[in-house]
């Protein structure tokens, strides 16, 4: 089972630098590793986003709760403990006034269907959101991702997303927009 917790505190910053400088991750989302300032940066705006957010769920711990064998890796921890496997985060994207999700995993849980878990829980979370004041849900869904992150564009064309453009990041790096549809 996945349990999805917002990053809240300080504390929380342990679990996002797994990610933040794990190459292999990052190589797939920025396109390169966090600098110590850059994954604090990132992480502080992450809080602070949490903290703003009134309907969403914002970023989020992704925690395994299961005990059962994942191609090596047991998902309970020495303790007994839920693991963290990684990060979501369902946000409202201004520029495309729609609600941007967006995932990250740690490598050992890659290829296990834990991603296309991670999606349909966010998707499934999305749809149960109650309207707002003006009595609107959320319409449109929006992901971005690497072009080389081909396992990532399988699993949202699985939940009905259909890539809508390819484009170049200001950096320098392209990204694929896709629009759930």
């Amino acid at each position: 089972m996945l349990e999805f917790i917002p990053f809240k505190t300080e504390t929380d910053y342990d679990e996002f630098s797994q990610l933040a400088f794990n190459p292999q991750v990052m190589e797939m989302n920025f396109g390169r590793v966090f600098t110590p300032q850059e994954a604090q940066g990132f992480f502080q705006g992450m809080l602070s986003m949490n903290q703003s957010q009134t309907r969403l769920p914002g970023y989020c711990k992704v925690l395994l709760h299961k005990d059962e064998d994942l191609g090596g890796e047991t998902a309970l921890s020495q303790n007994n403990e839920p693991r963290f496997i990684g990060m979501c985060g369902m946000n409202w994207n201004e520029e495309y006034s729609a609600v941007e999700i967006e995932y990250m995993l740690l490598p050992q849980f890659w290829h296990q269907g834990l991603g296309k878990a991670v999606v349909g829980k966010m998707m499934d979370l999305l749809e149960a959101l109650p309207a707002d004041k003006n009595g609107e849900t959320p319409k449109r869904v929006i992901a971005i991702t690497d072009p080389g992150n081909l396992a990532s564009e399988k699993i949202l064309e699985y939940y009905g997303f259909v890539c809508q453009k390819t484009y170049t990041v200001e950096d320098g790096s392209m990204a694929r927009l896709y629009l759930y549809t």
